[in-house]
């Protein structure tokens, strides 16, 4: 869990990882192969959806990351995020860059930005402030 929360993790590691769950809900301790009664997309359906409510892996490692992007949006005055927006923000917001540069961590949040802007919201609130809603919450001075 946490390397997903760092770490966007490539196709590859999605499908082993899911590998190992299919053979134990459907196969369980024994060497027996049993039928797949259901597909493996209806199980990590929601429950609300008609699903069983499994963990979907690409999901939840896109879920993770994303919210580092909220963190380095409001600035949170941790080590962490103070040392990525010195090193790779200077005074922009994540939103504004173009360049796909830097370390692996932040090539991975580079590439869940436009997650991240699907429910965002900008309001101008002034003639110098801007207002992140929904997901980023925190005020800019422009």
């Amino acid at each position: 869990m946490y390397t997903m929360g760092v770490y966007l993790l490539y196709e590859g590691n999605y499908q082993a990882l899911d590998a190992v769950r299919k053979r134990f809900f459907w196969q369980g301790t024994n060497k027996k192969r049993k039928y797949h009664m259901v597909k493996w997309e209806a199980l990590i359906r929601p429950k609300e959806f008609g699903g069983a409510g499994f963990m979907d892996i690409r999901a939840m490692n896109i879920c993770l990351l994303v919210k580092w992007i909220e963190r380095v949006e409001k600035n949170e005055n941790s080590i962490c995020v103070q040392l990525l927006c010195k090193k790779y923000l200077g005074d922009k917001s994540i939103f504004q860059l173009t360049r796909n540069v830097g370390s692996q961590i932040w090539k991975g949040l580079l590439s869940v930005r436009q997650w991240c802007q699907r429910g965002r919201r900008v309001q101008v609130r002034g003639a110098n402030k801007l207002d992140f809603g929904q997901i980023c919450g925190s005020e800019i001075a422009l």
